[in-house]
């Protein structure tokens, strides 16, 4: 209903408007009881399952007070996607599903080929040059920002091709799912969906390379975004122009559209402007049943928010959660190769630290959780790398 009553909105008479307006309300209501009932029977099965196997994660102002120091020596900023993604294949060569939930000018997505599938000839660096470039040149679209601060728009250092060589596994090793490969990206800006189309409409990766202009979060409705940025988070507010989107969460997406089928996704990364953990919440399915191996998101985020059951008013409590219930540790990476980890007796995000003679929250990270046994050997390595809390 929701959906046909979008369609003739621009036409339709007073009176239709505020029937369709209220049949739109309706929908959504009945949603959320829906969201309501399926996390209470989430919570109440993980009870069922795993009574007793709760534990504290507050922390003394003792051991707040020791983690700060040993947090701020090692603490390196936020802009590492990149290497967290090339980390990821050093280590989970097989990976063949990848979600880019914010996929903005398509350079992680992009990236993932690189590093997975170089036989597709498609590089962060060459999609920049024949892809968004010329779009933003022809078109006159505004950036501010165009390859952001990460390295996405530079080609793999050779260090790390070397790298991924040294660990790469043979073809008969690798195990692909029947060698279907597929990255899912996720952009709801309108110009910024046309341009990934457009380019595509060229090219013959439009199967393993599936663009889709959907707002990812934690309810389904509405959301207007302006058409004039090339910021995909920037929603719009009431009364102002702009192109209405539909929002839908993960878990829709998996189990009614069936748009993975039965796969584990090898790879979440959120990029949602401040709206990373209503994603995560958008999820809580997938995560209980233990079928996202690595997840990748940003702080900060808003909060409170419904995940798995449970009502979160913090990153401290998120982490938690998805350790008890969607068997996940999570870290932010450190100096020299090292991790800090969320999981557990930590407080990290709420500390400041002095990073070249500012004052920086270490809260604004890239986060990486990792499923303990869905990605065992991964997650093995990155718990070696984490730091030890005196």
């Amino acid at each position: 209903m929701a959906r046909s009553c979008a369609r003739f909105l621009r036409d339709a008479s007073l009176v239709s408007v505020g029937a369709c307006l209220h049949a739109v309300l309706f929908d959504v209501q009945l949603f959320n009881r829906k969201i309501e009932t399926v996390a209470t029977s989430l919570a109440a099965r993980f009870e069922q399952t795993h009574s007793g196997n709760i534990s504290s994660t507050v922390c003394s102002e003792e051991q707040r007070d020791k983690q700060d120091k040993v947090v701020c020596d090692h603490f390196v900023g936020r802009d590492n996607l990149d290497e967290f993604l090339a980390y990821v294949r050093y280590h989970v060569p097989e990976a063949s599903t990848f979600l880019d939930v914010g996929g903005n000018k398509g350079l992680f997505s992009a990236r993932i080929f690189e590093l997975w599938r170089p036989e597709f000839g498609i590089s962060s660096k060459g999609y920049s040059r024949e892809c968004v470039t010329p779009y933003f040149k022809r078109t006159g679209f505004p950036s501010h920002n165009f390859c952001g601060k990460s390295n996405m728009c530079r080609e793999v250092a050779p260090d790390v091709l070397a790298r991924i060589r040294s660990f790469a596994m043979s073809p008969s090793e690798v195990r692909r799912d029947g060698d279907l490969f597929v990255v899912h990206s996720f952009e709801p800006q309108p110009l910024l969906f046309d341009m990934h189309v457009e380019y595509q409409g060229h090219n013959g990766f439009r199967e393993v390379w599936q663009w889709h202009r959907l707002a990812v979060s934690d309810f389904h409705g509405q959301v207007r975004f302006p058409n004039n940025t090339d910021e995909g988070g920037a929603i719009m507010m009431d009364g102002e122009e702009g192109t209405v989107v539909e929002t839908v969460t993960l878990d829709t997406l998996a189990y009614g559209h069936r748009l993975f089928g039965n796969r584990v996704i090898d790879v979440l990364k959120i990029d949602a402007e401040g709206f990373d953990a209503q994603v995560v919440a958008g999820a809580s399915r997938l995560l209980f049943e233990q079928r996202i191996r690595v997840m990748m998101w940003e702080t900060p985020n808003r909060f409170p928010l419904t995940l798995m059951g449970e009502i979160v008013t913090s990153h401290e409590a998120l982490c938690d959660v998805l350790d008890r219930k969607a068997l996940m540790t999570c870290y932010i990476p450190a100096k020299h190769d090292r991790m800090i980890k969320l999981t557990g007796c930590s407080q990290v995000l709420s500390v400041k630290c002095s990073v070249k003679r500012q004052v920086q929250r270490v809260s604004k990270a890239n986060v990486m959780c990792v499923h303990r046994t869905n990605a065992e050997h991964f997650a093995r390595v990155v718990e070696e790398r984490a730091l030890v809390y005196p």
